[in-house]
Parts: structure tokens; C-alpha cells; sequence
């Protein structure tokens, strides 16, 4: 199964309100998907739910980690000229 496996499953409701936990860090009241704040605590609850939010921060994390990797060595190489030309 593919890392975002779990995520793909879950209905376009659910994977926004991932997608806004994960990204926004929104609080179960702010996640604007059409279901009210009790629902989203069940959400959280259930196994499926879980797992497709911890799909989806693995893929996310993995696709972010060879920049991330790439602007570490960059910095550690030449610190100043790689802080000029992130914040120019």
C-alpha cells in the first residue's frame, strides 16, 4: 500500500480536515468541512482517521526532507552567502 494509502480511503470531508490538521494546525472548531466540532473529535477517535493522518504527515514529511536536506548543507557550507539568498 502506498503511504498515502490510508488517506486516499478516508472521504473528501475527512482528508480535508487532515489536510488542515496537518497543514494549519487547526483546532476541531476552526476545520470548516460542513460537520460540526463533536463530529471532528469522533473523527480524531476512529482508527481509520489515525492512520490516514499519519499517511499523510509521512508523505508530506518525506516529500519536504531532501530540500530540507539540500538548504542544511547549503548553510553549513557557506552560512552567509545561503542567508542572503534565502531572505533576499
Amino acid at each position: 500500500m502506498s503511504e498515502t494509502g490510508t488517506f486516499q480511503k478516508l472521504n473528501k470531508k475527512r482528508q480535508k480536515a487532515v489536510e488542515m490538521l496537518f497543514e494549519h494546525h487547526f483546532t476541531n472548531a476552526e476545520i470548516g468541512v460542513g460537520v460540526d466540532e463533536k463530529t471532528i473529535r469522533r473523527w480524531k477517535k476512529n482508527p481509520d482517521f489515525i492512520r490516514g493522518l499519519h499517511d499523510y504527515s509521512i508523505s508530506k514529511l518525506n516529500n519536504a526532507l531532501p530540500l530540507a536536506i539540500q538548504q542544511a548543507y547549503e548553510l553549513l557550507e557557506n552560512p552567509k552567502t545561503s542567508l542572503i539568498k534565502n531572505h533576499a
